[in-house]
């Protein structure tokens, strides 16, 4: 998604924007195991920031794009931080 993409959805913030424009990135994914959790995680710039909640703190304007990808390409991208559930990248304007 990108900044222009979020900002036509006519949202507060990005966590409703990305519900409203891709609501199942934010549904977790894989198989539950005993030592990682299954709810999709967070990136921001390429470093972990917890789950998709966080995207609540993000005004639109700081955000240049949102990406997706699953737990199989998540973990190839970002290794075992990505968890097994997904993973929303962000990208933020500089």
């Amino acid at each position: 998604l990108t900044l222009e993409d979020l900002q036509r959805s006519g949202e507060p913030d990005l966590y409703r924007a990305v519900q409203k424009l891709r609501p199942n990135w934010l549904r977790s994914r894989g198989q539950a195991s005993t030592s990682q959790a299954t709810g999709v995680t967070l990136f921001v710039d390429g470093v972990p920031r917890g789950t998709v909640d966080a995207l609540r703190n993000f005004s639109l304007n700081s955000v240049g794009s949102v990406q997706y990808f699953s737990a199989n390409e998540a973990g190839f991208r970002f290794g075992t931080l990505a968890g097994n559930g997904g993973t929303v990248e962000v990208t933020t304007r500089h």
